[in-house]
């Protein structure tokens, strides 16, 4: 592994990364990802640019009326970003133990700065992934990976279970396989997600 120092980032932008993606935009990659500055309650996507030994700092998509508590992102060929609010509100422990269906996701163009609430009703939506017309949503508490058709507008529909397993957490395709991990002991998770010193068990499926 590489450390890819990261150039260009404006000042007094803090870089606390979570969800990311990488995509090839006109020809030249480019990665997205989340980070998170709980202390202002600000949260945001950094778009960087993709050189051999570097990240070149590109953009800051932003828009606090829906990045609201973002766990995963991800982008299609296009440059629409998809990304999950795990929680109606950034911390909403009760909300998850609960299971109350106040999680959801998020439609952004870039480039035409439109945003909408693309598909809602779930709880702690998590990784997702886009391949095609599809889009794949995993929920931790609801142990289901969810399939949508995209829609031209960005609105997800025809939503189906594409399977069941429990504590999912992140989505990625490989060749025509979904790659995904879980935490199996949810309330052992629940207690690592407060402090990393208590551990917690993961699996990888396929």
């Amino acid at each position: 592994s590489t450390i890819l120092p990261r150039i260009n980032t404006p000042e007094g932008l803090l870089f606390h990364p979570h969800g990311i993606d990488l995509q090839v935009l006109n020809g030249i990659p480019y990665l997205f990802t989340i980070s998170h500055n709980d202390e202002k309650n600000r949260h945001l996507i950094f778009k960087y640019r993709v050189e051999q030994e570097r990240l070149v700092f590109e953009d800051t998509i932003s828009n606090p009326k829906y990045l609201i508590s973002p766990n995963d992102l991800a982008v299609s060929e296009k440059g629409e970003i998809y990304f999950s609010n795990d929680a109606g509100k950034r911390g909403a422990m009760l909300e998850q133990l609960l299971k109350l269906k106040r999680s959801h996701v998020v439609y952004a163009n870039p480039e035409t700065n439109t945003w909408r609430k693309a598909a809602g009703k779930m709880v702690y939506a998590n990784g997702v992934a886009i391949r095609g017309g599809k889009v794949y949503v995993a929920t931790t508490r609801s142990n289901k990976i969810f399939e949508f058709d995209k829609n031209e507008n960005g609105e997800l529909s025809n939503r189906k279970i594409l399977t069941k397993i429990k504590g999912l957490d992140n989505l990625m395709f490989y060749e025509d396989k979904i790659i995904t991990t879980s935490h199996p002991k949810s309330m052992v998770f629940i207690k690592h997600v407060k402090s990393t010193e208590n551990k917690s068990p993961s699996l990888v499926h396929e």
